[in-house]
């Protein structure tokens, strides 16, 4: 007898655990800027650069690269920009003792810049780093038992088709979007790009055989000082569209990609006639690129023999199918009110949006998804001692994704991104919000099986059979499977139907039957 195996490769997710940091520093202004009296925005992100594992820890190693918008109310052109990078150096420490990759993904949670007077900054932020140790396995799944005929006994097998979703490709990869963006003839010369900005408006992502199609928006700002001392802004729409090779994927998978901006570049170079009015933007998107493919996998679920005894080996586990995926789109329109000592609105610059997921609910109809939007916008003002400045709303939203054939034991990834933005002034206080929205959701089904993994003849078990009446009087209770009762007492289902005159495999709760042992 032997038992017939297919070899599942499944990427099971090992332990899962989140840190939560703040990190605390001190900046000192360069010398070569001038005094630091307002701060008009910040920004930043984290960037890992290296993690690595010692036993039960890890290590990771980074940098928050920030940029910062302020006035100076003693020099001429008032308004300056601030980069920077500031390394950190955390550790996690790990339940068990490490042994397959960690996906680290940072999360900037809040990002607070202070001034502690002209020439120094403090710079506080909140990061949480989600880390999820990613176990390759090859599972060895029974789906057969075969035997010959010269072994002299019968073999009853119970089988189930089950759909299942098998990761087929998890990999990361970087895309470059390279743009030169020329000035239009009203504009004047770029002297110094003091702030700069790029963020991913929306996308979309296609699987072709051994490789991806992904195309999408990307929103530039640049607010840049000119060689007249004025100061001008740049706000451009960057269309990207390009493949990427990825062996092992097909058209006929099931995507779940997400792209994300790891780093830009804004930098300034003369044209054909020597003035600097071209802006190269580099920017590399960190693509986290998963690939599902559907598959029936008919598995067995259990045998025995009516003359021999079988003993069998299993294991738990569970498989995963995709349920669904759907995206929902919406509107978020509200009116923001400037605080009381803000400056008034004159001209918008630019407006930024990002989206928070604060949590999710399975309900009948699908996913319930609640969060907030934050708008930020900058603006010229109407005060000579503050002419760019900016203010930021938080809008609440509650969606429902609708999704089919999920239950409260589904596994739901909800993934969120601001399309658009746009603001209207209604006057010098209020301004009129407007925000397209993309909530995506991908939902897996968890399969929990009792599979097969060993299985072989074993006299001894035999025995306790042979002890059993040749007829016996059996009352089924409620739940109870015919399958159950024919190997309880060492016969066959067809036996048991062919006997009580049956033509159904479903017991009813009470229902008499007469089996005749084997």
């Amino acid at each position: 007898m032997e038992l017939i195996k297919k070899d599942i490769h499944m990427n099971q997710v090992g332990s899962k655990q989140e840190l939560q940091v703040t990190l605390d520093y001190d900046f000192n202004v360069p010398d070569i800027k001038p005094d630091v009296d307002k701060i008009v925005r910040q920004q930043g992100s984290v960037v890992i650069g290296d993690t690595k594992a010692s036993q039960n820890k890890l290590i990771i190693d980074g940098n928050l690269e920030f940029s910062v918008l302020y006035v100076s109310f003693n020099d001429g052109r008032m308004v300056h920009g601030i980069t920077g990078k500031l390394p950190f150096n955390e550790s996690i420490l790990w339940d068990e003792v490490i042994i397959d990759e960690i996906n680290v993904k940072p999360v900037l949670e809040d990002l607070t810049v202070i001034l502690v007077n002209s020439r120094k900054l403090s710079i506080r932020c909140i990061v949480s780093f989600v880390c999820e140790e990613a176990r390759q396995r090859v599972l060895s799944v029974g789906i057969d038992v075969e035997h010959n005929d010269e072994e002299g006994f019968n073999l009853e097998k119970r089988k189930k088709l089950i759909d299942i979703s098998r990761l087929k490709v998890s990999t990361k990869d970087i895309f470059r979007v390279k743009e030169e963006l020329a000035l239009n003839t009203l504009s004047h010369n770029i002297e110094e790009i003091m702030y700069s900005d790029v963020v991913m408006e929306n996308y979309d992502v296609r699987l072709m055989s051994g490789q991806i199609n992904i195309n999408g928006n990307l929103s530039m700002f640049a607010l840049y000082s000119c060689e007249n001392g004025e100061i001008e802004y740049m706000d451009k729409e960057i269309s990207f569209d390009g493949n990427i090779e990825v062996p092992g994927v097909d058209d006929n998978m099931i995507e779940d990609v997400e792209i994300t901006i790891q780093s830009f570049e804004i930098n300034v170079r003369p044209d054909a006639d020597r003035e600097n009015r071209i802006v190269e933007v580099d920017t590399v998107l960190l693509l986290n690129i998963k690939a599902y493919e559907d598959e029936q996998l008919d598995i067995l679920l259990d045998c025995y023999s009516t003359k021999m005894g079988v003993v069998i080996e299993r294991e738990d586990v569970i498989f995963e199918n995709i349920a669904m995926k759907n995206t929902n789109k919406f509107r978020v329109v509200d009116k923001m009110e400037l605080a009381v000592g803000e400056p008034a609105v004159l001209l918008i610059c630019k407006s930024i949006g990002e989206i928070k997921v604060d949590g999710i609910e399975i309900i009948n109809s699908g996913v319930k998804v609640w969060g907030a939007v934050e708008i930020t916008v900058l603006y010229v003002s109407g005060e000579d001692r503050a002419p760019i400045n900016s203010v930021k709303g938080v809008f609440p939203y509650s969606q429902t994704i609708e999704m089919s054939g999920i239950d409260s034991d589904s596994i739901v990834k909800i993934r969120g991104c601001v399309d658009s933005t746009s603001v209207i002034v209604i006057d010098a206080k209020h301004l009129e919000i407007k925000a397209q929205i993309s909530l995506g959701a991908i939902a897996f089904n968890l399969l929990p099986i009792n599979i097969i993994t060993k299985c072989e003849i074993n006299e001894e078990s035999y025995i306790n059979k042979t002890a059993l009446p040749g007829i016996i009087g059996y009352f089924a209770t409620e739940g109870e499977n015919m399958w159950d009762v024919a190997k309880r007492f060492n016969t066959t289902m067809d036996n048991i139907k062919k006997v009580n005159n049956l033509d159904r495999d479903i017991l009813k709760d009470g229902e008499r039957l007469i089996i005749v042992t084997e």
